[in-house]
């Protein structure tokens, strides 16, 4: 099928995608309000997180050009892997991070573990140098 004749591309289907995630999230988070279910306030506000980014997210894809035939496909998944991998675990990192740094009493430890978010975008800044290199 010819790209440029494809009613819908990928980033459009994307941003579909995100929306009907977004949408989701949100309406968790409503049901847990409306109907006070005995969830805590963070999941909650978790939720409503995760919803209001994922409307940013899929306005973002929806005016994005479609660059599926920017790079090799392989390049392109190898990236995407890499990033959605290290930018989940610097997620859940940050969800803990600061709950862990006063739970350590050690200076040598809370150093480590105040620069362990530094090492995971460090790796994403290597994923998208090795990426654009690749690329060429």
């Amino acid at each position: 099928m010819n790209p440029a004749a494809d009613p819908l591309p990928t980033c459009r289907r994307r941003a579909l995608w995100s929306l009907a995630m977004a949408v989701a999230a949100l309406g968790l988070s409503g049901a847990i309000f409306w109907f006070d279910l005995p969830v805590g306030d963070w999941v909650r506000g978790l939720l409503f997180g995760i919803g209001i980014g994922g409307l940013f997210a899929a306005a973002l894809l929806w005016f994005t050009p479609d660059m599926s035939d920017a790079a090799p496909k392989a390049l392109t998944r190898r990236y995407q892997r890499e990033v959605g991998i290290t930018m989940g675990a610097y997620v859940l990192i940050m969800l803990v991070w600061k709950r862990l740094l006063d739970a350590v009493d050690p200076t040598w430890l809370k150093v480590v573990i105040a620069l362990f978010p530094v090492l995971l975008v460090c790796w994403v800044m290597r994923a998208f140098v090795t990426y654009v290199r690749d690329s060429d």
